[in-house]
């Protein structure tokens, strides 16, 4: 499959090539009208699924990137 990144600030990320046999899926985000994005990242930092909260699995020094999609 050809992906491409066609994402402001992504421009410098080259298209690339992955095989059919390595590609898990394509996903994107469900789209919601009128969610407070605010409530709804509070509630997700305070209950996170399938994972301990961030105040608990980072250790004071360490770097954590968030990555959200818009």
């Amino acid at each position: 499959m050809h992906i491409k990144f066609p994402y402001p600030g992504y421009e410098q990320i080259a298209p690339l090539e992955v095989p059919d046999g390595n590609l898990m899926g394509v996903f994107s985000p469900k789209a919601y009208a009128h969610v407070d994005e605010k409530d709804v990242l509070e509630k997700g930092f305070a209950n996170p699924i399938g994972a301990p909260r961030l105040r608990d699995a980072v250790k004071k020094g360490n770097r954590v990137l968030i990555i959200t999609s818009s």
